[in-house]
């Protein structure tokens, strides 16, 4: 902008001399068909007044330069160049790069969380102390339990023997010919066709089930499954695609087991 000014400036200052001189010369043609005496005269005068007038142009003309090219200068200086856009993405490739070493990207792990299949209940109807004792130790053996995807669950095997050793006492039981008699881990039948119910509920495939001599009445008639440690066993095949955990609890009244299948959320 500043050199553009100058060379406007330079080109009216031409213009200027170019139209005076023009002026003198008419007005010395003028004057010498006037007076040619006062011809010489004249003419030395109009050399004289161009001179001074050419060093007053001169004079400003050279301040205006110097005073542009200072100008200039000191815009120079002051006016901070502009970055250029490759520097700008580098320098944000540079910060993303730090930010993220600092703050590294969180890897969420995937939970495992458990959602219903089903649940029954049952009445404990015979409340004989002996009998609540067995139905809650053989609910704290088989509570918890995992059976995974085409696995087949064994009652026997998660439960365990039902004899005195094992902490059963003594309840009242069922023989082959469906005579009543006293037996050590007497009860837990109850326990084994409430998970029988909640199987059948939930449509899972029955493996092996056997039928008590008589009827019970805590489950609906031909929904009961006895067990008999090395004998007599019940069994049921996970069939989805998911693990299953069964968990189970008593109290002096009631008997409740529920199926719960493991998703990955």
């Amino acid at each position: 902008m500043l050199k553009n000014k100058m060379q406007k400036d330079f080109i009216n200052l031409k213009f200027f001399c170019i139209f005076f001189y023009f002026l003198l010369i008419i007005k010395m043609v003028n004057v010498m068909k006037k007076d040619t005496r006062n011809t010489t005269s004249f003419v030395i005068f109009s050399i004289i007044i161009l001179f001074l007038i050419a060093m007053i142009l001169y004079t400003i003309f050279s301040n205006k330069i110097d005073i542009y090219s200072n100008i200039e200068d000191n815009y120079t200086k002051s006016t901070p160049t502009p970055p250029s856009t490759s520097n700008k993405k580098e320098e944000n490739k540079l910060d993303k790069n730090e930010e993220e070493n600092k703050n590294p990207p969180e890897h969420k792990e995937k939970q495992i969380v458990e959602e219903d299949i089903t649940s029954y209940t049952t009445e404990i109807l015979d409340r004989k102390g002996t009998r609540i004792h067995n139905i809650k130790l053989a609910v704290e053996k088989l509570t918890d339990a995992s059976v995974a995807p085409g696995e087949t669950f064994s009652f026997n095997s998660r439960v365990g023997k039902m004899g005195k050793e094992q902490g059963y006492e003594k309840a009242e039981s069922f023989k082959t010919d469906g005579t009543k008699f006293l037996e050590y881990g007497g009860g837990i039948c109850q326990v084994s066709s409430t998970l029988y119910n909640t199987v059948l509920d939930s449509g899972l495939e029955v493996v092996e089930r056997h039928p008590h001599s008589r009827r019970v009445y805590y489950v609906p008639k031909n929904r009961d499954a006895t067990i008999y440690y090395g004998h007599k066993d019940f069994k049921f095949k996970n069939t989805l695609e998911n693990t299953i955990k069964i968990y189970a609890e008593a109290s002096d009244t009631n008997l409740t087991i529920r199926l719960v299948k493991l998703v990955e959320k």
